[in-house]
């Protein structure tokens, strides 16, 4: 469906940045840019799989959304 097809290209994007970062002249110096693309991938793909847990899902839209009092 829609939803996985941009959950695989936005996983496919975020993978594609933390080769770019591996690849980069600072390399020592973005491990951890590389390990946020890695985790933002590992994320997107968990959505087209289901394994992505209920505990994980909510800090991901509290992410994303600001909820006031």
């Amino acid at each position: 469906n829609l939803r996985h097809l941009e959950a695989l290209r936005r996983s496919r994007e975020a993978m594609m940045a933390a080769v770019q970062a591996v690849e980069s002249e600072e390399a020592a110096l973005s491990e951890e840019f590389v390990l946020v693309d890695l985790q933002a991938a590992a994320g997107f793909l968990q959505d087209v799989t289901g394994r992505r847990s209920t505990d994980e899902l909510l800090v991901h839209v509290f992410s994303r959304f600001c909820i006031g009092k």
